[in-house]
């Protein structure tokens, strides 16, 4: 499969988004996505977002990352605009 690459960019982050995942981003860029990085895996793992606050966003989803202590990185994607609350995978 050959699917198009998209280089996030550093970006202003929304006002609400902070409060809709409950933790601060250690750093943040956009492209298709907010991609919103945390601290820690465990940050990652047990996140629980205002899925409510999330569908606002004016990208298709919000991709939650971090390093992982036993792979590279751990992340999660909340997608509500699009009709995918969480990705299951």
């Amino acid at each position: 499969m050959n699917f198009q690459a998209s280089e996030p960019h550093d970006a202003q982050m929304p006002a609400f988004l902070e409060e809709a995942m409950g933790i601060s981003a250690e750093e943040f860029y956009q492209n298709t996505d907010y991609l919103y990085v945390v601290e820690s895996e465990e940050q990652v793992k047990n996140i629980d977002p205002d899925i409510r606050l999330i569908k606002k966003a004016d990208v298709r989803g919000v991709i939650v990352t971090a390093p992982s202590e036993k792979y590279d990185f751990v992340s999660r994607f909340f997608a509500p605009a699009a009709g995918v609350d969480e990705d299951p995978v």
